[in-house]
This record gives structure tokens, sequence and C-alpha cells, in this order.
């Protein structure tokens, strides 16, 4: 986004001795998706906005398409920018209502391997599995989410470290794990997981037994509840999933947090 911003302390040391005007245009010509335009009498009057906004209008025009988007807070007139182009009165919005409707106007983007800072939805998943297996535990307390903040993190830089193939095994089996087993393991028919998964059962083994040395333990049984001869050897297997992260900070299972 080409937004007009006060730097802070880490923007500082970000630009720090690069060459503003090449960079600046730079960001407008090439690099922006859209620039917002905040007008006002100072935007007018300043070297810089006035280099960014020849930077802007350059791509606007070599794109022929709405790339400046103006916001308003008064009436001064802009070179380049007509009368008759739709703009936002900052006068008659919050700044969390005019933020709203820039999200809206850019869209959905894909972020590719972001973690957030606060994983609400994961705490909301956590919770929805203990109350559904009747378990106490207070996630509203700092600490128990800073645990868990830490071992989502770590791991989510796991996942990473997988196969396409290992990381869609594992979602499979997380989703369609027995409820019995929850929260200290995902244990599934093997047979079944096959299914989910178009591996055969060899298949399946060897990939999960892959992620040992990223801490997540398998092992195959035979299902007491379904040792019958009528059955097929494959039909009475189990394959059972733990979490148990090793570090200096944490040790013990955390299947719940990889689960959800």
């Amino acid at each position: 986004m080409g937004f007009r911003v006060f730097y802070d302390k880490y923007e500082e040391v970000t630009l720090w001795g690069k060459n503003l005007y090449t960079h600046l245009q730079e960001i407008y010509f090439q690099r922006a998706r859209y620039t917002v335009m905040f007008i006002s009498t100072h935007y007018k009057e300043k070297l810089w906005t006035n280099h960014e906004r020849e930077s802007a209008q350059a791509r606007a025009f070599s794109e022929k398409g709405e790339y400046i988007l103006p916001a308003r807070f008064d009436g001064t007139g802009i070179p380049g920018i007509l009368p008759t182009t739709g703009y936002i009165d900052l006068g008659s919005y919050k700044p969390e209502e005019f933020a709203e409707l820039i999200k809206k106007k850019i869209g959905f983007t894909e972020r590719f391997e972001f973690f957030p800072e606060h994983p609400d939805r994961l705490y909301n998943q956590l919770e929805l599995m203990y109350d559904r297996l009747g378990i106490a535990d207070d996630l509203s307390s700092g600490d128990r989410r800073a645990e868990i903040d830490f071992l989502a993190d770590r791991f989510f830089e796991i996942l990473k470290l997988m196969t396409p193939d290992e990381r869609r095994v594992l979602a499979r089996a997380a989703h369609h794990s027995c409820p019995n087993g929850l929260p200290d393991n995902v244990h599934l028919n093997l047979s079944y997981l096959g299914r989910l998964t178009s591996f055969l059962p060899e298949e399946l083994i060897s990939t999960l037994a892959r992620l040992d040395c990223l801490h997540v333990r398998s092992r195959v049984y035979e299902n007491a509840d379904h040792v019958d001869e009528n059955f097929p050897a494959d039909a009475r297997l189990v394959i059972e999933l733990v979490y148990e992260p090793l570090h200096v900070a944490y040790s013990g299972n955390a299947t719940d947090v990889m689960v959800s």
C-alpha cells in the first residue's frame, strides 16, 4: 500500500542510509497496489508529498486504471486530481472506519507462511475442543495463552519443514481423529486414513515415520475392538500420532495445539 506515514523508530532504521528520492519513487511507481492520497493544504505545500504524488500519477497514467484513491481533509485542489474523481471525505469517518473502507477496496490478500501475533481463532478452537470433551482449562489466562503461543509458533515452524504430502496426511489425520484420543493423541483406522489421502497403508506409515525427527511421534497398533479373524489384517490397524515438542522451555504433550 502506498500510504503516507510518519515513520516510527523501526522504519527510521529501515530507511537509514537509503536514497529516499529513489526509494519513494520506486514504492509509488512500481511496488504499490494502490496509493491512498490524504489531501489537505499541508499535503499540497510539502516537497516530499509532491514527489510521491508525481510518482503515483505517473503510475496511474501508465496503468490507465484506478490507482490513486483520494481522501480529503479539505477542498484543496491538487494538480492532476480532477474534481470529478471520486474521493472519501475524511470528516465523515473515524480512522477505524476509514481503515475498513481501505480493506474492502483492496479485497482479500493471501498471506503465505504467516502466523498471527494473537491467534484468536486458535484459542477459540482449543476452547471448543475442551468444552466438547468436558475438560476444564483456563484459556483466558495470560500464562496459558503465552504457552499456547509458544507451542503453536514452534509447530508452525515444524510445518514449514514438512513436505506437502506430509502436511496433507497430518491434516487429514487430525481432522478425522477419533475424539476418544483427544487431547492426548490423534488416532484413527489406518485403512480409513488411506482412503482419505489416497495413500497405501505402507506409504502412510513411512510418511508419518519421517515426522519423528520433528517431534510428531507415530505408532501403529492393532485395535483390540476389532481383533477378529473375519476382519482383514489392515482393517484392524490403527495409527496414532502425538506431538511432543522438546525444548528447554517446554517438555510434554502438545497434541491439542497441533490439532487445533
